[in-house]
C-alpha cells in the first residue's frame, strides 16, 4: 500500500501556490473542477470547486480552492514532512510569514509549522 495523495481546502490559489510552489518545492501539475452535480453526490457540497494538483514523484496534494469554507481545520490533524535542512526551510518559512512552533520533548525538538489557511505541518529532519 502507498498513500496517493492529501486533500486540503484553501481559502485561495494565490495561497495554496505560495505555499505549495514557494515553500514546498513543488509543481503545479495541473487543475480541475469539482462539478455541482459530483461535488453534491460526494461531498454534499451546492457549489463548483476548483482543485490543483501540487506534487512531485513521490507526493502529491490535491488542493480545493474554497474561499467559502471558512472553518479550520483541527489543531490535531496535521500532515509531516520530512526536509533535508530543517532549520533552513523553517527560516524560508518564517520568512514568508508563517507561524513556526517548537516544543521540546525530552532530547528531540518537535516543530509545526501553520500555513495561511490554518493547516499544521509537522516538520522532521530527514535522516
Amino acid at each position: 500500500m502507498r498513500l496517493n495523495h492529501l486533500a486540503l481546502v484553501f481559502s485561495s490559489e494565490e495561497k495554496s501556490d505560495r505555499f505549495f510552489i514557494e515553500l514546498l518545492g513543488l509543481a503545479k501539475l495541473r487543475s480541475r473542477l469539482l462539478t455541482l452535480d459530483f461535488g453534491r453526490r460526494l461531498f454534499n457540497l451546492d457549489r463548483e470547486v476548483k482543485f490543483v494538483d501540487y506534487g512531485r514523484e513521490d507526493l502529491r496534494f490535491e488542493v480545493f480552492i474554497d474561499p467559502e469554507s471558512g472553518s479550520r481545520p483541527d489543531p490535531l490533524a496535521h500532515v509531516c514532512l520530512e526536509v533535508n535542512d530543517r532549520p533552513s526551510f523553517l527560516g524560508r518559512a518564517e520568512a514568508m510569514g508563517l507561524k513556526v512552533t517548537q516544543a521540546a520533548k525530552g532530547e528531540a525538538v518537535v516543530v509545526f509549522i501553520e500555513d495561511s489557511d490554518g493547516h499544521f505541518y509537522e516538520i522532521k529532519e530527514r535522516a
